[in-house]
């Protein structure tokens, strides 16, 4: 789920503290989410102010807007903390002494994604058509060369703290007294049709001091929603799914319910009644997945040891590297979050309207039937991810 980013600037214009940055968060129909904000220590801020050579003031507001903005697209890129975000609505970076060394800086060589380095050679693949130091073309687009002092003085901003609108960027060279030259960016497009900002003050286009209009997308990209599915895809994938694990450990996984409800995972939903019946026939199916107290590693906790998913997550996690890890992780969060939609139907809880945007949806569904292709596509999704994880144990 993409959610975009706003600077969240006081009645007063600018935030009090130079040491703080501040964002509201809204998810793609314009409704606030939650608000972000970074603090600075005292003695953080004394500590990368030296590091930074006691630079200006905004520069090091910069630095820190840096850090919020990629530690918030971390967080956010991951089910466990989207999740969190959306159901309290705040995150509080802390940036103190601890989190200086090694944090990148907006001081840093600067970083443009229109950058390309071919061997020990820097270009610029956003050069202009008009622009006559492009002696190269690479991927079709035309291309300069420059170097890390000439991309500094380019107007077109860091990339880390650009607008995510600011579209097509032109840059061109000009001579400069005394021979070489300098680039420039002779202009963009507005994604959103502020051109006149665009032209005017390209540099402006970052959070902060920049124009008002500054927008920043944070997290994954929203799922996409197959038109259609195989009626058989989600019991297949069960299926497969125990297959292979019975071929790794010995044992099946897979216990289904009555053959009613497992029935009812091949059906479409036309009505929300067949939507909550479905939704919770698969979170029966996923609550039912049995996994031996052998396969657990032994230093598993108690609370790891409770829950089908806890079960599944440990026994696969024990067993393989660091690297392997995340998907694991993340294709569990995937499941959870189907048993968080059932209880959310079946109790109460109020968690729909954090819940469907993560499945790409709208709370409520506009079509209970792209509702339901967008759960099983969640469900087969994170159980393949689980049968290539588990096949790797085969031996």
């Amino acid at each position: 789920m993409v959610l975009t980013l706003r600077w969240d600037q006081p009645a007063g214009g600018r935030l009090a503290q130079f040491e703080a940055s501040s964002f509201v968060a809204l998810n793609n129909e314009g409704d606030v989410v939650g608000r972000i904000s970074c603090q600075a220590t005292e003695t953080a801020t004394a500590l990368l102010s030296a590091r930074l050579g006691g630079p200006e003031v905004q520069v090091l507001r910069d630095s820190i807007s840096l850090f919020a903005l990629q530690t918030a697209d971390a967080n956010l890129s991951t089910p466990e903390g989207l999740d969190s975000f959306l159901a309290s609505g705040v995150m509080e970076i802390a940036l103190d002494s601890y989190a200086i060394d090694g944090i990148p800086t907006i001081a840093d060589p600067k970083r443009c994604d229109r950058q390309l380095r071919i061997d020990r050679d820097l270009w610029c693949a956003a050069a202009s058509a008009s622009d006559t130091t492009a002696s190269l073309t690479i991927g079709g687009r035309a291309a300069a060369p420059t170097s890390v002092p000439l991309c500094a003085g380019c107007d077109l901003p860091d990339v880390r703290l650009r607008c995510s609108h600011l579209m097509h960027p032109s840059v061109t060279a000009t001579r400069v007294f005394g021979g070489g030259h300098e680039r420039s960016l002779g202009w963009a497009l507005c994604d959103r049709g502020h051109q006149d900002l665009v032209t005017a003050a390209p540099r402006k286009c970052v959070p902060d001091v920049g124009h008002p209009c500054w927008e920043r997308q944070v997290g994954t990209p929203a799922m996409v929603i197959p038109e259609s599915l195989d009626p058989l895809a989600l019991t297949d994938a069960l299926d497969h799914f125990d297959d292979v694990w019975r071929l790794a450990f010995g044992v099946p996984i897979l216990r289904l319910p009555s053959g009613t409800d497992a029935a009812l995972l091949s059906q479409p939903a036309s009505t929300r009644a067949e939507l909550v019946d479905r939704v919770r026939a698969l979170a029966e199916v996923l609550g039912r997945l049995s996994v031996s107290d052998d396969l657990l590693p032994a230093d598993v906790p108690d609370e790891h040891r409770r829950g089908s998913l806890n079960r599944v997550e440990s026994a696969l996690r024990g067993r393989s590297a660091s690297t392997a890890i995340p998907p694991i992780t993340d294709a569990v969060a995937q499941l959870r979050r189907i048993l968080r939609l059932d209880s959310a139907y079946s109790h109460s809880t109020g968690e729909l309207p954090s819940l469907w945007p993560q499945f790409g949806m709208s709370n409520p569904p506009r079509q209970w039937a792209e509702a339901w292709r967008a759960v099983q596509h969640t469900a087969i999704t994170a159980l393949r991810t689980l049968t290539t994880r588990t096949r790797s144990f085969l031996t």
